[in-house]
């Protein structure tokens, strides 16, 4: 179970064609990423969060936030990663 309502990400394409850059843009922002094109997961600097793909969307849920770390805040961080 999750506090935190989950949200999604469009992308510009397919998630399998991005897949690299997207585990670069985290490991450069700090966040170990395991998974694969379906599905996996995110963590580091206190946040932990799971992803899933379907088709060109990813739908991101926040499981743990450091204290006084907003949602808001931990969602902007990871769409930065996914975004190009």
């Amino acid at each position: 179970m999750t506090l935190y309502e989950p949200f999604t990400i469009a992308l510009n394409e397919e998630f399998d064609n991005i897949i690299k850059e997207v585990r670069g843009k985290a490991a450069e922002m700090g966040f170990s990423f395991r998974g694969n094109v379906q599905s996996g997961e995110l963590e580091g600097k206190g946040i932990s969060a799971k992803y899933s793909v379907s088709g060109h969307e990813v739908t991101i849920t926040i499981h743990t936030l450091p204290i006084f770390h907003s949602s808001e805040k931990a969602e902007r961080k990871i769409r930065k990663a996914f975004e190009s």
